[in-house]
């Protein structure tokens, strides 16, 4: 798509000259409001001695107008009989008395941080001494320029004291005739109806689009202009970068057209669905609910959307693909039908936009369908690289866990007061994958409600607590929702009284998971006044009952989050640490994944293999991945010592995510600290407290041994290799 931009003219809030500034008067309210505050007293002098020449000549103009029409003509039949002296006597003393008027006022409501506007109104009405017809116009002229420049009360209170001038002047029906065309004068100016005829005929006359309209030239345009809406909607539709740009401008300096900028915006974000088509970063969740934005729920299903299409970019295996294209379009079909009972404007270009998504979306399923049918590989690459298994279509990929499924199992039956449990490891090394297994692994006594903490969708307690709402209305059944205030105490208060009342007669237990669970600390706990309050109700809800339980599942360990210290609430917690594969399941993983799997594995070359991972979950999967990769490439069954070597060398190009968040996340300066000291075989030094614990971490969640070797050869040759290369 061919980057186009405005003009940056359009977001100059300097003028060039003063005769552009002059304009602004008349069409750029906002640039000049805020123009005064960026500048100083000398700049603000000098600025108006060069608006002073349109000011003067307008001013003029104004005035001879007047006067002739006033005197039915006759200033102009006199003058003609005048005789040069009389004439430039009589212009010269006209000019000097209004020039140094307008002058002097002018400036001294400029040297006391006046606007140019205000002072222009006080130049007019300085003139405003003739009669009635006179005063009445000169106060039309008074209203057009204080409109673009004040707000209400200030119309108000200038329409109140003309009265009083006038009347005090001439008498007091005179003055109400004058206040109340100030009045009237005002809102005619202030909502455009002066320069509506004119747009309205321009629009339907000539080609309007984001690079040329009315809305670029006039800030002061009120009502819509009928037709432009839907031409600049399929001008954005059509080129969403421009469009950015426009809507941009909207926001900042059109404050009438707040309402289109919100349109736009969502025909914006359909646009980039529409010409990004399967692309997740195509994809913008918005933040705010205002009264022209998407639904809740059509938002959090865009963000299920999102969510799907990142694992399927990531997806190395034919057949994961095609089950991820097959969520895809079942999520696709189900934003169809709430765009179908979408009443508002935008909706029809969403429409567009889903639907060219799920046409495409269809052809690529049936592409690798068709690949997959006429591909025959030595053996399908099953291994998953990067998302969490899923028990829909990997069933026989997930190794290992019972103990940590038999101790859970054994605490919750036998605890007459449910602890908070704390499934707790490395990133990457399965955490996820379990609590996605729980349900299946534990057996139909158990429910599983599992909450992402790193989604978008959870990370405002209300929004959380609706998700949980709606996780438990279609377990449950129950159509009733959980009322949310925003005071978070009361809404948590709210959320346990609905889970006592619907959850006391079950027959099985409900598990809330929340993973990831240190961005609940993060957004939710740490950033409230009342977060210290929540986990006091937590524990005091846990302890109450033990039909609802509640499971964390994260990288740190309680002691961990501090402010507030989560292991001083919850000093019973038990922790149920996922570590390592096993060296027997790892063999599993490596030899027989899956039934018919056809690779051909040495002892040797297993163990070789295992050696390089120590069973770290991720890393193992990655590596077997680029073995089956490697073996289908070359047509080779039996797995050999060079295949294993390439591998090696290929793994952090297609997966260094396990190390980089070691590095960048978990290792404070101590911690990397001691990892030098290893690496270069240097004493590892334990002499001050915070080297102590740096020393202890690192042991605890297995990075190293307790001889101070790196527990995971691969770990070991990324930080030689690319340590340095990661931005801390």
């Amino acid at each position: 798509m061919k980057e186009e931009r405005l003009d940056p003219d359009y977001f100059r809030t300097t003028p060039k000259s003063s005769w552009e500034l002059f304009k602004w008067i008349f069409t750029e309210p906002i640039k000049l409001k805020d123009l005064p505050s960026s500048l100083s007293l000398k700049e603000s002098i000098i600025w108006f001695l060069k608006l002073y020449v349109y000011i003067a000549i307008l001013t003029c103009i104004i005035f001879i107008f007047i006067t002739i029409f006033y005197s039915n003509f006759s200033f102009f039949k006199d003058i003609m009989n005048l005789s040069w002296n009389e004439y430039i006597s009589i212009l010269g003393k006209i000019l000097i008395i209004f020039f140094i008027q307008i002058l002097i006022i002018s400036l001294l409501f400029v040297a006391s941080g006046g606007e140019f506007l205000v002072s222009l109104m006080f130049s007019f009405a300085v003139i405003s001494k003739a009669d009635l017809i006179f005063s009445l116009i000169i106060t039309l002229v008074i209203a057009f320029v204080y409109s673009l420049s004040v707000g209400l009360s200030f119309v108000l209170q200038v329409g109140l004291i003309l009265v009083f001038f006038f009347t005090v002047a001439n008498e007091f029906l005179y003055g109400l005739i004058i206040a109340f065309i100030f009045v009237v004068s005002y809102y005619f100016i202030l909502f455009g109806l002066h320069s509506y005829l004119y747009y309205f005929i321009k629009n339907q006359i000539f080609n309007n689009n984001l690079m040329k309209n009315s809305y670029l030239q006039n800030g002061y345009i009120f009502f819509p202009i009928y037709g432009l809406k839907k031409k600049l909607a399929n001008n954005t539709f059509s080129n969403y970068i421009l469009a950015c740009n426009f809507i941009q401008f909207l926001f900042e300096f059109r404050p009438y057209q707040r309402e289109l900028a919100f349109y736009l915006s969502n025909v914006l974000n359909a646009s980039k669905l529409y010409h990004n088509k399967l692309e997740s970063n195509s994809i913008k969740i918005s933040k705010e609910y205002e009264k022209n934005q998407p639904t809740e729920n059509f938002t959090n299903t865009l963000q299920k959307l999102k969510d799907e299409l990142e694992k399927y970019q990531v997806q190395n295996n034919i057949h994961h693909q095609i089950a991820s294209l097959k969520k895809i379009i079942e999520i696709l079909k189900d934003l169809e039908q709430q765009m179908l009972i979408e009443k508002r404007g935008w909706s029809e270009y969403y429409l567009k936009a889903i639907r060219a998504n799920f046409d495409e979306a269809n052809a690529r399923l049936k592409n690798y369908e068709l690949e997959a049918k006429n591909r025959e590989p030595i053996t399908p690459n099953i291994y998953e690289i990067g998302s969490p298994l899923s028990p829909n279509y990997q069933n026989q990929l997930f190794k290992g866990r019972k103990e940590v499924v038999d101790r859970l199992s054994n605490i919750i039956y036998t605890s007459q007061q449910m602890p908070l449990l704390l499934i707790q490891g490395q990133r990457r090394v399965g955490k996820t994958s379990l609590i996605n297994y729980l349900e299946q692994l534990l057996g139909s006594g158990f429910k599983i409600v599992k909450l992402d903490m790193q989604s978008a969708t959870n990370k405002r307690f209300n929004s959380l607590v609706k998700n949980i709402n709606e996780e438990l209305h279609s377990m449950l059944g129950i159509e009733e929702t959980i009322e949310t205030t925003d005071d978070i105490l009361e809404s948590w208060i709210a959320f346990e009284s609905y889970l006592t009342k619907h959850t006391k007669a079950l027959n099985y237990k409900i598990i809330i998971a929340f993973d990831e669970y240190e961005a609940f600390h993060k957004h939710i706990i740490k950033k409230n006044s009342d977060g210290e309050d929540i986990l006091e109700s937590m524990r005091s809800f846990m302890q109450s009952q033990n039909q609802v339980i509640f499971l964390f599942s994260g990288m740190l360990r309680l002691s961990d989050l501090t402010a507030p210290n989560w292991d001083e609430y919850f000093p019973q917690a038990q922790r149920l640490k996922v570590d390592y594969l096993s060296k027997e399941e790892s063999y599993e993983l490596i030899t027989n994944p899956v039934e018919d799997f056809n690779l051909v594995y040495t002892d040797a070359v297993t163990d070789e293999v295992y050696k390089l991972t120590m069973g770290h979950p991720q890393l193992l999967q990655t590596i077997c991945s680029i073995i089956v990769t490697l073996a289908n490439e070359t047509n080779q069954k039996n797995v050999t010592p060079e295949m294993v070597a390439n591998a090696k060398e290929q793994v952090f190009e297609v997966n260094e995510m396990p190390m980089t968040i070691f590095w960048r996340e978990f290792c404070g300066n101590e911690e990397r600290e001691v990892m030098e000291q290893i690496l270069a075989h240097h004493e590892v030094q334990r002499e001050t407290q915070e080297q102590k614990r740096a020393v202890a971490r690192l042991v605890d969640y297995g990075f190293i041994t307790k001889e101070f070797d790196i527990f995971v050869p691969l770990f070991e040759k990324w930080l030689v290799e690319r340590r340095d290369l990661i931005e801390i």
